[in-house]
C-alpha cells in the first residue's frame, strides 16, 4: 500500500491511495475521532486495494493539515467536496509536486465512529450518492452513557480532544457543537432517514464496544428496515468485539463482499 498526501485548492488534504487492480470505485473514508490511527495508514486499507477498490481519506476542514474550521457542517463539506474533486480532476502530491489526473463515477462512502453518523446525511445534498457503510457509528449523542450501559459521554469525548488534541481540532468549541451534541441539530443521522430511501446501507457493530453502545446501531437498523423493507440494508454484529480494529476488520472484508454482490 502507497499513501500519496495530496492537497486541493479549497484547503482539504487527502491520504489517497490507488490499486494495482481498479475496479473503477472510490472509497471515501469518514474518519472517527478524536483518535489519528487512520492518518496516512488507514487500517484496512490493505483489504480494499487488494480488492480493486482505491480510497481517498480526508482531512475534515479544521482537522490536522486541512484548513478552516471543524464543525459538523463542515465534516459533512469536506465529504461532498471530496467527492466533487475526484469525480473528474487533477490532484498534485503535495511533497513531490506529480500532478495526477482522477476521474471517478462510482464512490462508496465508509464512515467510522464520528464519520459513521456522518455519511447517513450526505445523501440529502447529493443523491447521487447511494453506497454507504457505518462502522461502529455514533448515531445519536445526548443519550451517551445514559442508557445503563458503558459508554462514552459527550464530555468524555470533549475532554479527551481537549487534553490531547486541541492542535488537531480547530473549531471544537464552535457553538454549531452544542445544538449537536444536545441533537437539536438537523446534522444528525437520526434526522435523516428520508434521505436514505434509494440508498444502500451496510452496518457493523462489535458487541463489546464500550465506546459506543451497539443496540443503538442495532435500533437505527431496524429503523431503516421498516421504513425501506424493499432496500438493502444489511447489520453485521461481531461477538466480542468492541470499538476498534477487532471490528473494523472484519467488517471490512464482510463489506467488500457485500459490495460485489
Amino acid at each position: 500500500m502507497r499513501n500519496t498526501p495530496v492537497v486541493f485548492s479549497d484547503g482539504i488534504v487527502w491520504s489517497y491511495s490507488r490499486s494495482a487492480r481498479p475496479n473503477g470505485v472510490l472509497v471515501v473514508v469518514a474518519l472517527g475521532a478524536p483518535g489519528l490511527e487512520d492518518i496516512d495508514a488507514l487500517r484496512n486499507a490493505d483489504a480494499f486495494l487488494d480488492a480493486g477498490y482505491d480510497i481517498i481519506v480526508p482531512e475534515y476542514y479544521g482537522f490536522c493539515r486541512s484548513s478552516g474550521v471543524f464543525t459538523p457542517q463542515n465534516s459533512i463539506r469536506t465529504l461532498l467536496e471530496t467527492k466533487r474533486n475526484f469525480s473528474r480532476w487533477t490532484v498534485e502530491d503535495i511533497y513531490t509536486g506529480m500532478i495526477m489526473p482522477v476521474s471517478y463515477d462510482r464512490f462508496v462512502f465508509m464512515g467510522i465512529s464520528y464519520g459513521g453518523g456522518v455519511v447517513p446525511i450526505l445523501p440529502r445534498y447529493d443523491e447521487a450518492i447511494d453506497t454507504i457503510a457505518c462502522f461502529y457509528p455514533v448515531l445519536e449523542y445526548a443519550s451517551l452513557g445514559l442508557r445503563g450501559v458503558q459508554e462514552e459521554t459527550v464530555d468524555d469525548f470533549l475532554g479527551a480532544i481537549r487534553r490531547w488534541f486541541a492542535l488537531q481540532y480547530r473549531g471544537i468549541e464552535d457553538s454549531e457543537w452544542s445544538a449537536h451534541f444536545s441533537d437539536t441539530s438537523w446534522l444528525t443521522a437520526m434526522k435523516s432517514l428520508d434521505d436514505l430511501a434509494k440508498t444502500r446501507v451496510f452496518l457493523a457493530h462489535g458487541t463489546t464496544d464500550e465506546s459506543v453502545w451497539c443496540e443503538r446501531t442495532r435500533e437505527y437498523a431496524q429503523m431503516l428496515r421498516t421504513k425501506y423493507p424493499n432496500n438493502n440494508i444489511v447489520y453485521r454484529e461481531y461477538p466480542w468485539c468492541g470499538h476498534g480494529s477487532d471490528t473494523l476488520l472484519p467488517a471490512t472484508r464482510d463489506l467488500i463482499a457485500w459490495l460485489s454482490r
